[in-house]
């Protein structure tokens, strides 16, 4: 039997096609009414409406919002579409962005700016508008849209890897700071599929083993009941799935200003040790500073 989402309400941002409509269909199947967040675009169709009429046809229940995720009000208005229509939010899947394939010296300064205010912005204000109601009820699950390119780097996709990179450490912070306070968990999802986004990565023949439906199970359980860690990491795609994790090997000692003679031994990777914060990682490098000051260590 699988998961059930009776009565949570699930908003997916950037929703309309793609990674976002699989997303979308996946919780509505299994019982979630969801809000369909696509922005609206004059002269055509409303793609997420489209997808609510998907929904609604299936029995499902959905809504749809056209609040453009760049926009400082996102939040408040996303929040506002799903608490007039189902009284509560449950969950956020940051999903929406675009991608950029130009090379980095080659990029307006303007495009350089839009792939950074949708990617990385229009995660953060629809967070910061969830948060607060999450916060209240005592519960919440939110799931930010990282990319392989955010985590390791790829070529002509410079800035959308960074924006997706900033996502991370938005995540990873984020899930620090509220760590304790309630059921409320934040994690990171780096999904592989063939989408119009992706499509000239993939060939048409590849279109089935990379289904955005083959990444939505894990996206799902992140966004459920049954995740109760935060700052996590997973790759996912053709029905896979790989937790990421930032690991750092051993504090070597700089003899006489001399980083290159040590660097040997900085690059041998002998004793892993995975960084689960900046104070983690300070007890390791300044051990004195540490044991000097308790406080340090009580944040950690």
């Amino acid at each position: 039997m699988g998961p059930n989402y009776e009565d949570q309400v699930v908003i997916v941002t950037g929703a309309g096609k793609g990674l976002g409509r699989a997303y979308s269909l996946w919780f509505a199947e299994r019982g979630a009414k969801v809000v369909v967040n696509n922005r609206s675009h004059p002269g055509k169709p409303s793609s997420a409406e489209a997808v609510v009429e998907e929904i609604r046809a299936r029995g499902g229940t959905a809504v749809a919002d056209h609040s453009a995720v760049d926009r400082e009000d996102a939040g408040e208005c996303l929040v506002e579409t799903a608490l007039a229509a189902f009284g509560r939010v449950d969950a956020l899947v940051n999903n929406a962005g675009i991608v950029d394939d130009i090379p980095f010296l080659d990029m307006p300064l303007a495009k350089m700016r839009e792939v950074m205010e949708i990617n990385f912005w229009g995660s953060l204000f629809p967070t910061r508008g969830v948060l607060p109601v999450m916060l209240k009820q005592g519960y919440g699950r939110i799931v930010m849209s990282t990319s392989q390119a955010g985590l390791y780097g790829q070529k002509e996709a410079t800035l959308y890897g960074a924006s997706k990179a900033a996502l991370i450490g938005l995540a990873r912070a984020l899930a620090r700071e509220i760590e304790g306070t309630c059921d409320l968990c934040v994690n990171i999802v780096a999904p592989a599929a063939y989408t119009p986004m992706s499509e000239k990565a993939f060939g048409p023949e590849w279109k089935e083993y990379v289904s955005p439906f083959k990444v939505a199970p894990v996206v799902g359980w992140l966004a459920g009941k049954d995740c109760r860690k935060s700052g996590m990491i997973f790759n996912a795609g053709a029905g896979r799935v790989r937790r990421a994790r930032i690991i750092e090997g051993p504090a070597v000692e700089i003899v006489n200003d001399d980083m290159g003679g040590c660097f040997p031994q900085v690059d041998t990777f002998t004793d892993l040790v995975e960084a689960e914060s900046s104070f983690h990682t300070g007890m390791v490098l300044m051990p004195e500073l540490f044991a000097a000051i308790p406080d340090l260590t009580d944040m950690a």
